[in-house]
Order: C-alpha cells, then structure tokens, then sequence
C-alpha cells in the first residue's frame, strides 16, 4: 500500500515538475506586454523579449552605454545597457532584456541575452 502511495507522490511531482518547465507561464514579458502593463511594472524589474530595432543601436563613448530600442509587433522600447553587449548582439537579433523599467518606459538594462540561452528555472 505504501508503493502506491509513493508512487502517486512521484507522479503528481513530475507532472508539476512537467508543466512548470514546459507548459507554464513564460517568465518574461513581450515588447508589446511590457508596454501594456508599463504603469503597474514601473520601478520592477522585469525581462522582456523583442528584437534589436535596425538603425538604432548607438554608444555614448563618455558613459560607456549602449542604447536600442527593442521592437514588438507593434511597439518599441527604449533600453539602455552599461558597456558592450556580447557578440550576439546586432540589429535584428532576437534578445531577452532584464532590467529596471523606469517611469519613463525604458529599460535600464542589466543583462542582455539569446531567449535560446536563457533557462527561467536556473536564472
């Protein structure tokens, strides 16, 4: 009786396990989300994904910053990155943006990275 009883335990772990990884709610937000619900996120941080919006990547040489915006499907996000982004990074690129979403409804941008490379249940 109690084989049974542990097996049920295992089994309603897995299936939670299962839908946590694969069925479950994403753990960012799409551009057009994040712009949504800019009000109620401002001061949060947040990830978001999007698209490196072609011609407008730009370095401010004094700050060190890189600033893009990051296109949806129908909106843009201003994000602001202290640094170089890595090799990935180019117009274009799909990239999931963590970081701060100011009053203003840009992102301070903390960490930048491939959606591919990015696993919500270790990071």
């Amino acid at each position: 009786m109690w084989l049974l009883g542990a097996g049920a335990v295992l089994l309603i772990g897995v299936g939670t396990l299962g839908f946590l990884l694969l069925g479950g709610e994403p753990d960012y937000f799409s551009v057009d989300e994040a712009i949504a619900r800019a009000a109620s996120l401002s001061g949060e941080t947040i990830s978001v994904r999007g698209v490196v919006t072609p011609g407008s990547i730009s370095w401010d040489e004094a700050t060190s910053v890189t600033a893009f915006s990051l296109s949806g499907d129908g909106g843009r996000i201003k994000v602001t990155f202290p640094g170089v982004p890595e090799d990935s990074f180019s117009p274009g690129a799909d990239l999931l943006v963590v970081g701060t979403l100011g009053a203003d409804g840009a992102i301070s941008a903390l960490h930048l990275r491939e959606p591919t490379a990015w696993c919500g249940a270790c990071h």
